[in-house]
């Protein structure tokens, strides 16, 4: 991918350096915050093991509000993309679909798979479905692109626009390539910005050949809660897509309120099976023009009032988030 496809990410990649660094051991790592849709905060953390039971959250020492968790693991729409340009010929391509298909035939029942290939041209080959028939005939079925070109990002682009039309809360893209990005419309930034508007975590294989790039599958990945891998051989993307799966089931997303102003500086901490991780989330001062104007008021109203008040005030917040993206501004970690 050339270097001059993802320099408009760095920006906001560079800005998650004033995050504060999370618990020496790690063990619970804060993988992303969002502001995206302020005053909603999302994150996704990391646990070091799969639980039913999600993890706590306290904001600058109480407990946060309007607080949901969804394990990632539980339920989910994953697209997978398949890089499908002239390089991926012979075995690499016939390896990356046939573990593929053997991530589709062990997931779980629930989850819904949709494939989209990345050739020339960004291409659906699968809608979603939690028929592993589907999604296992679409791959059985994937051949070389004829044409040159390899249009990652657009791919990236159309897998979140239908993630984020989809029902599940659970998102996520996995990426398999060995190539680079030549022919895409959208920029780096772009396929982030639309993974982020979806709520979709990428994670990037890279299978390196003379022309690998690392770097930008690495913010790619890094930008949206996700991680890369680098496969040494197709051989080894069987345990790769095994990895994938474990870590999603320890992966949760978490969603709170604030009612801290633009400028001001939220103090995290998550706590899960006795380990902690905490990290200090600036809110950008330029919320200030973006926010709409009663919202503030309401959630002040959530966070003074009790029971079912609290309640009604948070589904008048979230029909308002909603309908009014104030905040186009997120730091991950």
């Amino acid at each position: 991918m050339a270097a001059r496809r993802w320099i408009g990410a760095l920006p906001a990649l560079a800005a998650a350096a004033v995050l504060a660094a999370q618990a020496a051991a790690a063990d619970v790592q804060v993988r992303r915050v969002d502001a995206h849709d302020y005053p909603s905060i999302r994150m996704m953390v990391v646990l070091p093991r799969p639980t039913q039971t999600p993890p706590t959250l306290a904001v600058d020492g109480a407990p946060a509000a309007g607080f949901t968790a969804q394990n990632l693991g539980a339920q989910q729409s994953v697209a997978l993309v398949i890089d499908s340009s002239q390089s991926m010929h012979g075995a690499t391509l016939s390896d990356a679909i046939r573990a593929a298909r053997a991530f589709v035939a062990a997931k779980p029942s629930s989850d819904q798979i949709s494939v989209i290939t990345a050739g020339s041209q960004a291409a659906t080959a699968a809608d979603f479905s939690s028929l592993p028939d589907d999604a296992d005939a679409a791959l059985a079925g994937l051949k070389v692109d004829p044409r040159y070109g390899t249009a990652l990002y657009d791919a990236l682009v159309l897998a979140a626009r239908k993630l984020r039309a989809n029902g599940y809360p659970g998102r996520v893209i996995i990426l398999v390539t060995d190539g680079q990005e030549t022919t895409s419309k959208a920029t780096l930034s772009e396929a982030v910005r639309a993974a982020r508007d979806a709520g979709a975590a990428i994670y990037t294989v890279g299978i390196p050949d003379l022309t690998f790039e690392p770097g930008p599958l690495q913010k790619l990945s890094a930008a949206t809660g996700g991680r890369f891998y680098r496969a040494p051989t197709t051989s080894a993307l069987p345990g790769i897509y095994t990895a994938i799966g474990a870590e999603l089931r320890r992966t949760w997303e978490l969603e709170f309120f604030t009612a801290a102003r633009p400028g001001d500086t939220l103090r995290l901490a998550v706590r899960a099976e006795g380990e902690r991780a905490t990290a200090a989330f600036p809110l950008s001062a330029d919320l200030e023009s973006k926010k709409g104007g009663s919202s503030p008021v309401l959630l002040g109203a959530m966070l003074l009032l009790g029971g079912g008040a609290v309640i009604g005030v948070v589904l008048l917040v979230r029909s308002a988030v909603q309908r009014h993206r104030w905040n186009k501004h997120e730091l991950d970690f």
